[in-house]
């Protein structure tokens, strides 16, 4: 899947400069929530994952906030190393408002 052409076609995703890294254990332990809550894609960056950042849906926040259950795989159907880590891995996270899609049950984008 071409994510450029993915997220350039979808409206409800943030437009371009309004992306907000998130850094502060706080400020991404409250953004996992919101997106669990709101069932949509967040950017996740950290080693536990691999490199890069990986575009995911959350299935829950652990009521200690120390462990986050990721869909097993990202928007583009690839299967995460990992679908539970700690939060204190996460090193950043990017909130989108584009909902999350199991990659494989989501119909295809139509090309423009």
């Amino acid at each position: 899947m071409d994510l450029f052409k993915f997220f350039k076609h979808n409206s409800s995703v943030v437009q371009e400069g309004e992306l907000e890294i998130l850094r502060k254990r706080k400020e991404i332990v409250k953004q996992l929530k919101v997106a669990q809550q709101r069932r949509t894609i967040v950017g996740i960056t950290s080693p536990s994952l691999g490199l890069g950042m990986f575009l995911v849906g959350v299935e829950e926040v652990h009521s200690d906030d120390q462990v986050v259950d990721l869909c097993p795989y990202d928007v583009t159907g690839t299967l995460l190393a990992l679908s539970s880590i700690e939060v204190a891995s996460i090193k950043s996270i990017c909130a989108f408002n584009s909902p999350y899609r199991n990659p494989f049950l989501a119909s295809p984008v139509a090309a423009r």
